[in-house]
């Protein structure tokens, strides 16, 4: 299913795409805004990877989360991944999902020791996705915060290349 998003052949509201990753809305999200990020390449699950295609799907991820964040007006985002039946996976397409927290709203609960993530999926309509890709690819083309730059100039790197690709 998504190396058929990834060819074009099926339908997706896409947030980011480079040769090497793909975002897109998940059509089942469990939150408003939940992103899916996945290597171009097919791979079955992160172990999968080599470490260059690792690397350079992770080097995405902070540009994704922030402007998922900003789009949504989060107070954080989840990031995972599930690999494996046995941990979940439905999808054997290696994926991670990027999905937006709001404090009043926690995925997380907390009683004691014990923890558990409050995940429902909804479907949400390709216009209702089409408008958070949009939102999000907005605050994706915005440039980068003062603390960002300053963290950017200090370690010598560039931004992560991450790019507006309306009209993808």
């Amino acid at each position: 299913m998504f190396c058929a998003i990834v060819a074009g052949r099926a339908p997706a509201s896409i947030v980011y795409r480079d040769r090497v990753a793909l975002a897109f809305m998940d059509v089942n999200p469990v939150r408003p805004g939940h992103v899916l990020v996945i290597p171009t390449a097919h791979r079955a699950q992160i172990w999968d990877l080599d470490e260059a295609e690792s690397a350079a799907v992770s080097r995405r991820l902070p540009a994704l989360a922030a402007a998922l964040k900003a789009a949504t007006a989060a107070d954080a985002v989840t990031i995972f991944g599930l690999n494996g039946k046995a941990a979940g996976q439905t999808v054997f397409h290696v994926h991670f999902h990027l999905v937006p927290v709001h404090a009043d709203d926690p995925l997380l609960r907390r009683r004691g020791r014990r923890v558990t993530f409050r995940l429902v999926l909804r479907r949400a309509s390709r216009a209702q996705l089409d408008t958070l890709a949009r939102r999000i690819r907005a605050r994706l083309a915005q440039p980068l915060t003062l603390t960002a730059d300053r963290h950017s100039l200090a370690s010598g790197s560039r931004r992560s290349g991450l790019r507006d690709v309306r009209g993808a």
